[in-house]
C-alpha cells in the first residue's frame, strides 16, 4: 500500500514512474500513467454536476474498489441523477459475498450472472428516458 501511495504522489506530480514491484505493474505501468495523471486532476462530483442529461448513477455494496458512499457522492452532487445502488453487487457488476476473498473470486469467474436487478434497471433506466422504442 505504502509502495502505491508513493507511485499515485509521484504520477500526480507529473511524474513518471518506471520501477515498481511486480504486482503494481498493471496498474501502474508507465504507458497508462499519463491517462491516470490527466484524472487525479478531476472531480467526478464537480464534472457530474454540470451535465445537463438524463443520468444513471450505479454503485454496488460490495464493491471493493469504489466504496457506493462515492455514488450517494455524486447524487448529492447531481440530485437530478437517478441513483441504483445494489447491494450484494462488486465492482465487475456482478453478485458477491461480503469477504474480501470470495469477492475477488468472482471478478474471473465467466459463468457468474451480472448482479439481479442491474440490466432491468438499466433498461427502465434507458426506457424512462426515451432511449429505446
Amino acid at each position: 500500500m505504502q509502495e502505491a501511495k508513493g507511485i499515485i504522489g509521484n504520477i500526480k506530480q507529473g511524474e513518471n514512474v518506471q520501477n515498481m514491484s511486480q504486482e503494481l505493474k498493471s496498474v501502474f505501468r508507465p504507458s497508462i500513467q499519463e491517462f491516470l495523471a490527466s484524472w487525479m486532476h478531476c472531480s467526478p462530483s464537480e464534472e457530474v454536476a454540470e451535465l445537463d442529461m438524463p443520468i444513471l448513477l450505479i454503485g454496488g455494496g460490495c464493491d471493493l474498489q469504489v466504496p457506493s458512499s462515492e455514488t450517494e457522492l455524486l447524487h448529492t452532487a447531481q440530485p437530478d441523477a437517478d441513483i441504483m445502488v445494489l447491494e450484494k453487487m462488486n465492482h465487475v457488476l456482478k453478485e458477491a459475498p461480503t469477504d474480501e476473498k470470495g469477492n475477488q473470486e468472482t471478478y474471473g469467474d465467466p459463468d457468474r450472472l451480472l448482479a439481479d436487478g442491474l440490466v432491468d434497471g438499466i433498461v427502465d433506466f434507458l426506457k424512462g428516458n426515451g432511449f429505446t422504442g
